[in-house]
């Protein structure tokens, strides 16, 4: 019999049991979707904060390595005495002091010469057959990825940046290099708060393991070890899966492009899927029975609302760090609290990205002048010298537009230096400094080409002006005061070039003939074009 009792039962019980089927399946499946999200986002940054501690960690090492190749001393030491190399053994020593992080700064010459501070290599060592020599030379150019290797003697596991150096002849000479401790690396990869089979790899471009947990793998083969698809981690970023020890790893690749490595971070996907499919049931089973309950307590007080605002402002916050503007979004519940949070979380953020970014802009600046200028004479050195005769033989090339090259030379210099000592050799060379800037042009271009060898960049000029030029600078050298009892003088070859066929070899080539045409002729004088005229 139907009674109004047992129908509004009936249909009382359809509704909760409908209400509690939505609710519970809903809320249990977003609930799987924002674990596995939330996993995902936990593995991304952990990734970001690895890349970015390795980015830092390692391309200070890259510029230092890169500068102290281009240093003079450094490059040519291995044709130096004693007190020359210490000056580099405790140029060595600053940069070690000054970076907690670097084991060791040496460097290791063909002859078999090496210079390293505390440090002193075993019986027989030769520099030329270690891993980081060898190495470098197969890099040159350029620095090399970093090599992961155990050190002879300590029986250490370091990690190598080195660079082949080249003396002011072009040959190379030998190799410098950096180290560092791979437990430094290794340390910050273990640091797993939340998940115990988090594990980080460092690879190279082609699939070598520089860096991981287990050092039996180092210098094994990524791809082939576990059977991964290279072009799987083709892009910038991503997800993929690989079997380690018949077990499916879930795994998050991030190129860090300015070292060329790729940096993989991975856990065991037993560990965080079982995990959320446990639960997720649990929360079926629990949000069933309390759906419609709970749906009635959060929609009083707004929880779904609050909720939203918050994501929206963490939303906005990643759209202002990743430079997306775009992606900013008004949020819908407007309260004076949320407002506040919201203007104060960006206000910090801004500031904290202009300060970054001024940093950063500043410490790119001084590395580049560094690089780029001799650090006694403040003039260019002979590597941006040559980038410029390379940029002027190009607009010849294009334009038909002559220049000439001026190449100086002190005259007598060693004499001074032994008579005077190299305090005042060097006075001397920035005195020279001087006059080049104050007669030379402003469109010229003056660089120490070495020791006390200069070169002048003449752009938009014929011989004519190139020898006015070269003899002005000859006059303004025998009439300076150089503060010692004797005139310092010098000799200069002039040449203008002419010839688009004339590579910058043979330019510098002709240039270094005229100089070495004036010192034989008695010095004191400019020689120049291909008869050998010169000028007293």
């Amino acid at each position: 019999m139907k009674t109004l009792k047992h129908e509004i039962f009936r249909r009382t019980l359809f509704v909760i049991i409908s209400m509690i089927l939505f609710f519970g399946l809903t809320s249990s499946y977003f609930f799987y979707v924002t674990e596995k999200k939330n996993i995902q986002l936990f593995i991304e940054t952990k990734n970001s904060e690895l890349a970015n501690f390795i980015n830092a960690y390692f391309i200070k090492m890259y510029n230092a390595v890169e500068y102290l190749s281009r240093v003079e001393e450094v490059r040519n030491a291995i044709y130096r005495k004693e007190k020359a190399r210490k000056k580099v053994l405790e140029l060595f020593r600053i940069f070690e002091q000054i970076d907690p992080d670097i084991n060791y700064i040496y460097a290791g010459y063909k002859n078999g010469l090496l210079l390293i501070n505390n440090y002193v290599p075993p019986p027989g060592f030769n520099p030329v057959v270690r891993p980081w020599y060898q190495v470098a030379l197969k890099s040159f150019p350029h620095i090399s990825q970093g090599l992961p290797y155990q050190e002879i003697k300590t029986k250490e596991w370091l990690i190598s940046i080195s660079k082949a150096l080249v003396d002011d002849r072009g040959e190379i000479v030998g190799v410098v290099s950096i180290d560092t401790a791979l437990d430094k690396i290794l340390n910050k990869l273990n640091e797993n708060e939340n998940l115990s089979s988090l594990s980080n790899i460092i690879l190279k471009k082609n699939g070598t393991i520089i860096v991981c947990n287990n050092r039996l793998a180092i210098g094994g083969n990524f791809f082939d070890k576990y059977h991964v698809n290279k072009k799987r981690l083709q892009k910038k970023s991503g997800y993929f899966t690989y079997e380690q020890n018949g077990h499916k790893r879930y795994a998050f690749f991030k190129k860090l492009d300015k070292l060329e490595w790729i940096l993989v971070t991975s856990v065991d996907a037993h560990e965080i899927f079982l995990p959320i499919f446990l639960k997720t049931v649990a929360i079926l089973l629990i949000v069933s029975l309390f759906s419609i309950i709970l749906g009635l307590y959060f929609s009083q007080l707004f929880s779904s609302e609050i909720v939203m605002a918050l994501n929206t402002i963490q939303n906005n916050i990643y759209a202002m760090l990743e430079g997306k503007p775009e992606k900013i979004k008004k949020r819908k519940l407007t309260l004076d609290e949320f407002d506040e949070i919201e203007k104060n979380i960006e206000k910090l953020t801004n500031d904290a990205l202009l300060r970054k970014n001024s940093e950063l802009h500043k410490l790119n600046m001084l590395l580049r002048e560094m690089a780029l200028k001799d650090a006694l004479t403040g003039l260019y050195n002979r590597y941006k010298m040559i980038e410029d005769i390379e940029h002027q033989i190009a607009r010849y090339k294009r334009y038909k537009e002559p220049f000439c090259l001026i190449m100086l030379d002190i005259d007598h210099f060693k004499q001074i230096n032994d008579t005077y000592g190299h305090d005042i050799g060097d006075k001397v060379l920035k005195e020279s400094a001087k006059i080049l800037h104050t007669v030379i042009r402003s469109s010229d271009v003056a660089a120490r080409w070495g020791g006390e060898e200069f070169m002048i960049l003449c752009p938009n000029t014929h011989l004519k002006e190139g020898v006015a030029i070269a003899n002005r600078l000859k006059d303004a050298f025998e009439k300076h005061n150089f503060g010692i009892d004797r005139r310092v003088t010098v000799s200069a070859g002039v040449v203008e070039y002419r010839n688009e066929n004339e590579d910058m070899k043979t330019v510098l080539k002709r240039v270094d003939e005229r100089l070495y045409q004036a010192k034989r002729a008695g010095r004191n004088r400019v020689v120049y074009e291909e008869n050998e005229r010169s000028e007293k």
